[in-house]
């Protein structure tokens, strides 16, 4: 057995890479992206290529996407529990093909199946991890939406400090979603076949300056192909408190819808206030991609 690893940052051709290999190899597909797991939210996660791909290929098997509803929340455990239940469900295809082809970016998530950890016992370890990245604004946000009462009660010098921060979401009450399993609770068929499968990296690490350039035009890109109706639909069916719709991109979007009535019109005449979110998610991917560059790091191969 083989896995096909393709890791790396945000806009560095994971996608199309692994679906050139799938030409080649016809080896099953698996998402490792935190934001792909959304039904959908398929626009400003580049999710719309592999969609595109597997129509046009409906042999493709493809896992780590739209197991969950944009109201729906994700984590590192819903995701590992998703990938072990479907390499069970599929195991006579995957056996048959003889390989795994892995493409993300989500280091946390590739971390979480490759060494088959129990998640259950260290959730406060990996959300940690998960609020590392974020700047103070962002952690007040969460921290509000998710422990209200808790964020009413600092004083203005803890709410500029991110450690407190941190703090007061680590201990609200984390409730995760259960995954049935079909097979019974035992993943260990998936956990021996990630564990024993050869594994060949391809680790994709851009310059500062290419990577900003790709990530900038990408953006104009998932407005081109109508993010903005695809945000809107989802901000009518679930509300903008949906978790699909605090990710990185969606929420800027639907900040500029709220905070302007005629956001359609502005849009259409490219005014600065349509700018300046463009530029506030150019950002925003620009922090998260030089995040991943650590994950990347770690398992490029010397």
């Amino acid at each position: 057995m083989e896995l096909k690893i393709l890791f790396g940052p945000t806009a560095t051709s994971k996608t199309k890479i692994a679906q050139a290999l799938w030409e080649k190899t016809h080896y099953p597909i698996l998402s490792v992206d935190s934001r792909k797991v959304y039904k959908g939210a398929d626009i400003g996660t580049n999710k719309l290529s592999l969609l595109t791909f597997r129509k046009n290929h409906p042999e493709v098997l493809v896992g780590g996407i739209d197991f969950l509803e944009p109201n729906e929340e994700v984590s590192v455990y819903i995701y590992q529990q998703h990938v072990y239940n479907w390499l069970k469900e599929h195991r006579e295809e995957i056996e048959k093909a003889g390989g795994i082809i892995l493409h993300g970016g989500t280091g946390l998530y590739l971390d979480a199946i490759l060494e088959g950890k129990s998640l259950l016992s260290s959730r406060n370890q990996i959300l940690r991890e998960e609020l590392a990245g974020m700047t103070v604004e962002q952690l007040q946000q969460r921290a509000e939406h998710e422990v209200p009462k808790g964020y009413g009660l600092l004083n203005d010098s803890d709410r500029k400090n991110p450690r407190r921060l941190v703090r007061v979401i680590e201990n609200k009450s984390i409730k995760y979603k259960e995954l049935k399993d079909k097979g019974g609770k035992n993943h260990q068929f998936a956990k021996d076949l990630l564990a024993s499968a050869k594994k060949v990296w391809q680790v994709s690490i851009l310059s500062r300056t290419e990577l900003y350039e790709i990530i900038n035009k990408r953006v104009y890109t998932y407005l081109e192909e109508g993010w903005l109706g695809e945000v809107a639909n989802l901000l009518q069916r679930f509300g903008p408190e949906a978790p699909a719709l605090r990710m990185m991109g969606y929420r800027q979007v639907v900040a500029f819808m709220q905070n302007n009535e005629h956001w359609q019109q502005l849009a259409v005449d490219n005014a600065p206030k349509f700018q300046v979110m463009i530029a506030e998610i150019q950002q925003e991917h620009r922090r998260y991609a030089k995040r991943q560059e650590t994950w990347a790091k770690k398992y490029r191969q010397p």
